[in-house]
């Protein structure tokens, strides 16, 4: 498959892409101020990417890269990265105590989280 520029690629495609290896799951949290709190991901293999949403009406997200122990996030005009365990088979893990609203773990109550986690399968 040839992907153009600017083209748009449907969750049908991701299996074509990825030689029919890839495995996409997804979910909701709800923030607790924990640290290195672990999120089950139900994929069976490390993810490549975590892509997480927070739900309330103000813009907040951030993402996990691969084999990183590091949990970029974003909220208003703030960004930062942030320590957490490294992502497993398992889990991947939000929350630092040095700031739980950019590493996507807010005090409880204060935000729920929507979350796709994406591996090639591998």
């Amino acid at each position: 498959m040839t992907i153009a520029t600017g083209e748009v690629i449907l969750a049908s495609d991701v299996n074509v892409i990825a030689n029919g290896r890839a495995k996409i799951s997804s979910g909701t949290y709800s923030g607790n101020g924990s640290a290195n709190r672990a999120i089950p991901h139900g994929l069976g293999v490390t993810p490549k990417l975590v892509v997480i949403f927070g739900t309330n009406n103000d813009f907040c997200g951030g993402i996990i890269i691969g084999n990183t122990a590091q949990i970029l996030g974003w909220s208003g005009g703030s960004n930062a990265g942030y320590a957490v365990t490294i992502s497993d088979a398992t889990n991947f893990y939000v929350g630092n105590g040095t700031n739980y609203e950019l590493s996507l773990n807010s005090v409880a109550g204060a935000r729920t989280y929507t979350w796709t986690a994406i591996s090639d399968g591998a």
